[in-house]
């Protein structure tokens, strides 16, 4: 597989700004729950304000990556990368990596909330304790089992997405230790 620096910085460019629209319209929520507990909607304009305008910027990063792409990549927008993986294979890497992100996040998160609830514990009773719980830590254990299940799960997921794009035709993808001796069969063909 061969790309460029630039186009590998817009990819980059592009996750980041669905990553920045995804975790805006997560505070949706938050906002709705203020409106319910009483807060006076005048009160959360500002923050209806930041809302629109960063999926505005989200939307500006995906629909034009390529100048904050040149930006970072300067003169070495056009330097070539040679790889001997396939696409197949990258995206099977890629799911697994986002599963550990998932993973570990859902670690870190669980274990903060849990540091909260044995300070907060002395204070509350136990009613609202279980209500937090399911509120709270559902949420970074659900992330945990998401994560968990998309690392061990990528290469079934990766084929399942090249079967739905290119069709039932296309055989599965390799594992990636297989790719080192593809790719030294390949430099022995071509000495």
């Amino acid at each position: 597989m061969r790309t460029s620096l630039y186009s590998i910085l817009c990819i980059v460019i592009r996750l980041g700004a669905v990553l920045l629209a995804a975790g805006t319209l997560g505070s949706v929520l938050s906002m709705i729950l203020s409106l319910r507990e009483g807060v006076a909607a005048l009160e959360l304009a500002p923050a209806l304000v930041a809302l629109v305008l960063t999926l505005l910027v989200a939307f500006l990063l995906w629909l034009y990556p390529g100048p904050l792409a040149r930006m970072a990549s300067a003169r070495s927008s056009q330097q070539v990368f040679e790889s001997p993986l396939a696409a197949a294979q990258l995206q099977w890497i890629a799911l697994s990596v986002l599963g550990m992100y998932f993973v570990v996040s859902g670690i870190v998160g669980f274990a903060h909330y849990e540091v909260q609830q044995l300070i907060v514990g002395a204070i509350q009773d136990r009613e609202r304790q279980i209500a937090r719980f399911v509120q709270v830590a559902l949420y970074w254990l659900l992330q945990l089992g998401f994560g968990v299940a998309l690392t061990l799960g990528a290469r079934g997921l990766s084929g399942l997405l090249q079967r739905m794009r290119y069709g039932s035709g296309l055989r599965q993808p390799e594992a990636p230790e297989n790719v080192e001796s593809d790719a030294a069969a390949r430099a022995a063909g071509q000495s």
